[in-house]
């Protein structure tokens, strides 16, 4: 009987944490990026500081690593893949229409616990909070959508945000290059609020 009284605990706890929210942060990695990739962590792992913040960027059409699915991109007036199905294709057609309408909701998360990320686990989960603020224009708690990804955006800590990276070194680049990028994992319910 105790071994189903903790089963059945341990599978409430699994699914507790199946449903939780969390930031999957990646260095930008794919096929065609080998050279920028292997620039970013030879010098070892990257240490992504918890509150560091993530701010919406656009909409994602590719995986977490590559989330505009650039190994695909063709070059030309328009964004076009080869290679993937033609349902994904018409699919990415309509995010490209959203896309030009408007941006998605300028919204923004920080982590709550730092990140490593290395040559062999260029991704990590990360536990988020939202942040709030009407000087960065972040004002929708819980908007995350799994369609938008998310790029680095500065360092907030002790009430303040930071946005230079100024002496992070690997962190650094990687955010001001653009190649620190993130997608979003449930809902966020927890905010924090920045001025």
């Amino acid at each position: 009987m105790k071994v189903i009284v903790a089963a059945f605990a341990q599978l409430i706890v699994l699914s507790q944490w199946a449903h939780a929210s969390s930031l999957e942060v990646c260095l930008k990695h794919y096929r065609g990026n080998e050279q920028d990739f292997s620039g970013l962590v030879g010098n070892g792992p990257i240490e992504v500081p918890a509150g560091t913040v993530f701010q919406s960027a656009g909409f994602r059409y590719g995986t977490p690593s590559d989330p505009r699915d650039e190994e695909h991109m063709q070059e030309g007036h328009d964004p076009a893949w080869s290679g993937i199905p033609q349902e994904e294709q018409i699919r990415r057609a309509k995010i490209l229409q959203q896309e030009r309408s408007g941006q998605p909701p300028k919204t923004a998360f920080v982590l709550t616990r730092s990140l490593i990320l290395s040559k062999r686990h260029y991704c990590a989960m990360g536990s988020v909070n939202n942040i709030l603020s009407s000087t960065w224009g972040w004002e929708k708690a819980g908007a995350g959508a799994s369609d938008v990804y998310y790029e680095a955006y500065g360092i907030y800590k002790e009430n303040m945000l930071n946005t230079s990276f100024d002496k992070m070194r690997g962190v650094g680049f990687a955010a001001q290059s653009g190649q620190l990028v993130a997608t979003i994992h449930g809902k966020v319910t927890t905010t924090v609020y920045e001025p």
